[in-house]
């Protein structure tokens, strides 16, 4: 019993912090997309379909000839659609609008974050940005994991985005919602 209301209360504060995050996106939610960027970067948050997996680029990049034929404009794949997630509190979902899935920390691994079929009441798939910069995975706030945040690796050649433990650096604070 005593592990039970243990687990109960750390499910119950990850809530509570994701409540307290996510007021400033919650406004946005079922907006229209929107880019998302880090305060150390002038790259936007990208899906890079010849990599499958979230970076940061330019807006202007050239896909590899394989891909060119492919029928997703450009800046599609750096625009985010911000839909309610399903569940307590003010999380959002964020559908990319090139490839029509959702943003996904992987449950096991820190060093990639991917695009996954949608499914609002994925708590993986569910985000919050707190007024301070942070964007938290609502799984990972829930189950009190550290690497909680949404991080860009700039020693990365892709500028990959994986999770970490939020810091305050440039490469974890995330400047509000851009019109996309």
């Amino acid at each position: 019993m005593l592990f039970l209301r243990r687990r109960t209360a750390f499910a119950l504060a990850g809530i509570t912090t994701a409540a307290a995050f996510a007021a400033p996106m919650a406004a946005q939610a079922d907006a229209a997309p929107v880019k998302f960027k880090v305060a150390g970067s002038s790259k936007f948050l990208t899906y890079t379909p010849f990599v499958g997996f979230a970076t940061m680029k330019t807006r202007s990049f050239t896909l590899p000839a394989t891909m060119k034929t492919r029928s997703f404009t450009l800046p599609d794949e750096q625009r985010w659609e911000q839909i309610d997630a399903a569940g307590p509190g003010p999380a959002v979902v964020l559908r990319n609008v090139g490839n029509l899935q959702c943003l996904r920390a992987n449950p096991l691994s820190n060093a990639l974050v991917r695009t996954r079929s949608c499914d609002t009441a994925n708590k993986e798939q569910q985000w919050v940005l707190s007024s301070t910069g942070q964007f938290a995975n609502v799984d990972r706030l829930a189950r009190n994991v550290a690497a909680n945040s949404l991080t860009v690796d700039f020693q990365n050649v892709n500028f990959a985005v994986g999770l970490a433990a939020f810091k305050g650096t440039s490469n974890q604070v995330w400047r509000a919602p851009a019109p996309g």
